[in-house]
Formats: structure tokens, sequence, C-alpha cells
């Protein structure tokens, strides 16, 4: 179980970059602002939900991803609002 966890949790890091990647471009075609507001990340508070893991730099990661999460679902709102 922990070889498995461990795999998973290297691999990550990249799959979270990945949808970072593809989530800037999507907002760039919906608005140039939402897009930059979204990207960067002035402060970013703890994640919502904690984890097992603990090593600082997936941490910080995961921080911002949840953060960033937190910033996408404003984003949809707004726009489900406006429709």
């Amino acid at each position: 179980m922990k070889d498995t966890r461990t795999h998973a949790v290297a691999k990550w890091p990249k799959k979270s970059d990945d949808w970072f990647e593809r989530t800037k471009l999507a907002l760039g075609k919906i608005s140039a602002t939402k897009r930059e507001w979204f990207m960067v990340l002035d402060t970013v508070p703890a994640p919502r939900h904690k984890t097992l893991v603990t090593d600082p730099r997936f941490l910080n990661k995961y921080a911002m991803h949840d953060y960033r999460l937190m910033r996408l679902e404003r984003i949809l709102d707004e726009a489900v609002k406006e429709h």
C-alpha cells in the first residue's frame, strides 16, 4: 500500500502542473483578467483539507493547487450569475 501511495504522491505535482496549464489556457479564452487573477498568487492560505504528506515542497504545491481550485470555483460561480 505504501509503495502505491508514494508513487501517486510522486506523480501528483506533474499532474497538478498539467491541470494548471490547461486551466490557464481555457480561462484565457474567457477573460484575460480572470486568467491573470487565477495565475497570480500573492499569498496562499493553508489548504482546506489536510494531507498525510509532510514534504514541504509537496505541501506548498498542494496549498497553491487548493487555492487555485477556490479561485476557479469563484470564477465559475460569477459566470453562472452573469448568465
